[in-house]
């Protein structure tokens, strides 16, 4: 696999004194893999993050921040069943949400886990599970190479969006008849085996014995991912959120929100405005204040009622209120444990997850000596970088960013907008300067003259209307002798179109790794081990 990839463009205009930004594109041959920084410094990377966390001195609720390291890698090496001595090797992170994503998502799990290995450490993936599950579908290519479609197949029913967490499979008749349903969309198009046939039987397995939505279709991929030998541990951000370590980060947080919040949205006002962005929504929407009640960067919701709400709190001395302001609100005593407090909460249903920015601060910060983002990802942790140092004084280490583009093996004639652009500058070409195309016609040559004579006149109020008369009825017979040919660019304007939507179809770098041949992915995410 080639790992040289594209290079970020960080010479996004920016305002005076504003910090600099790079801008990530996507990687547009296919086969092609986005580094930054370039794979062969990854591994002096992770290590300049280990001596950059040693000086990171910051105090939460009593306990240090390299303390908190040390005791939130050990939780999390215990929970992935691993030795004692783990906790102290190099870890590599990286996440995302448990979904049936594009190539260039999974190829982070397959530089995770070569990078842990090369460094002798551990690898980490984090399964957003407290994302919402709107839409279990899936897009797939149907009809034929010269006429493509691009439909939906569901791999479970439609229900209220509810935290993955929370989704168990609906509808295991619909589940386990995923893949044949996708082999009758893309029969015309897609050559069987595809990988989805090779790990569907495991996600239905999970499912029947009791595993959510997200264990079933986390569980079928790592299950391919060890086979192949990359070595990664999965684990749900749920988990995470319910450890005792990241209880003391939020709590931190919340007890300083006023803090917290004017550093993040001071930080996303900067990201905007170096990047001329109008809407209040990119890359994220700031927190706001309803009353005396200040928005967290946190979700909660509760076992009784799983609708994902964002956490609000006040304080009042050393009382800490917390509310979904739908509900009775919940009290931490800040003088009085509030790490067992917040347990205590959950242990009677209140769950309270981290949302984008802190989950890769958290990530950042306190778990990984190297966090791997995608190019969303590296887009938004830039406002994280700034709002760390508001916020804690000082940045996170620094993260890495990969992608990949990979393109499903169809065989079709291609066209891209730029052909289309071609034809039309021809046509425009005919239309105003018919005798461009015309030099070597002889019956074109007495109007080719008249024509470059009027053109060459000076023009004056006395000849203006002649000389435009004269002109235009030059081009007009000129275009009668170019009718074959302007009939032959229609004729290509108007196959160019269609292969042009079938490209936006057939091209796409966002159909699910599951629709690819196994062996056209290995090729992509055969990283040296």
């Amino acid at each position: 696999m080639s790992l040289s990839g594209g290079t970020p463009d960080d010479s996004t205009p920016r305002p005076p004194g504003a910090a600099r930004y790079k801008r990530f594109r996507a990687p547009r041959a296919n086969g092609e893999t986005l580094f930054d920084p370039p794979s062969g410094d990854l591994p002096d990377l992770v290590q300049e993050n280990r001596s950059r966390a040693a000086g990171m001195a910051y105090q939460l609720l009593g306990t240090s921040l390299l303390d908190l390291r040390a005791q939130a890698r050990q939780a999390l090496r215990a929970d992935a069943g691993l030795s004692p001595e783990h906790a102290s090797l190099p870890l590599v992170v990286t996440g995302h949400q448990p979904e049936l994503f594009h190539p260039g998502v999974w190829i982070k799990n397959f530089v995770a886990g070569s990078l842990a290995k090369q460094v002798g450490g551990w690898a980490v993936n984090l399964v957003i599970d407290s994302d919402l599950c709107r839409s279990p579908t899936v897009r797939v290519p149907s009809g034929t190479p010269a006429s493509p479609l691009s439909e939906t197949v569901a791999y479970d029913a439609l229900e209220r969006p509810v935290p993955y967490e929370e989704r168990s499979v609906v509808d295991a008749e619909l589940f386990a008849s995923f893949p044949e349903r996708v082999g009758g969309k893309t029969r015309g198009l897609l050559k069987p085996p595809l990988l989805l046939d090779e790990i569907w039987p495991s996600a239905t397995t999970i499912a029947a014995a009791g595993g959510s939505l997200a264990e079933a279709i986390t569980g079928a991929r790592h299950a391919v991912e060890l086979a192949w030998g990359n070595q990664t541990w999965e684990m749900p951000i749920s988990r995470v959120c319910d450890s005792a370590g990241f209880a003391c980060f939020a709590i931190d947080i919340l007890a300083r929100l006023p803090d917290f919040q004017r550093a993040h949205n001071a930080a996303l006002a900067e990201y905007r405005a170096a990047h001329r962005l109008r809407s209040p929504a990119q890359p994220l929407p700031d927190l706001h204040q309803r009353e005396d009640w200040l928005e967290a960067p946190l979700w909660c919701w509760t076992a009784a009622d799983p609708t994902r709400r964002p956490l609000y709190a006040r304080q009042t001395g050393r009382m800490l209120e917390l509310s979904d302001l739908a509900g009775q609100p919940w009290r931490i005593d800040l003088a009085k444990e509030p790490v067992g407090q917040l347990a205590d909460l959950r242990l009677k249903g209140l769950k309270v997850r981290s949302r984008a920015l802190v989950t890769t601060l958290y990530a950042r910060l306190v778990l990984a000596d190297l966090f791997i983002h995608g190019i969303g990802g590296a887009k938004y942790d830039e406002a994280a970088d700034h709002l760390a140092e508001r916020f804690y004084g000082f940045s996170p280490p620094q993260y890495a960013t990969v992608s990949a583009t990979l393109r499903l093996p169809i065989e079709y004639e291609r066209a891209t907008p730029q052909d289309l652009t071609r034809v039309d500058q021809r046509l425009r070409e005919m239309r105003h300067h018919p005798e461009r195309r015309l030099q070597n016609t002889p019956e074109a040559q007495p109007l080719i003259a008249e024509k470059r004579a009027w053109v060459d006149t000076e023009k004056t109020k006395a000849n203006c209307h002649e000389r435009h008369l004269a002109i235009t009825s030059a081009n007009a017979a000129m275009q009668r002798l170019l009718a074959p040919q302007r009939e032959s660019l229609l004729e290509t304007r108007s196959r160019l179109r269609g292969l042009v939507q079938a490209s936006r179809v057939l091209d796409s770098r966002e159909y699910a790794y599951c629709l690819f041949p196994a062996e056209r992915l290995r090729r992509l995410l055969d990283i040296k081990r």
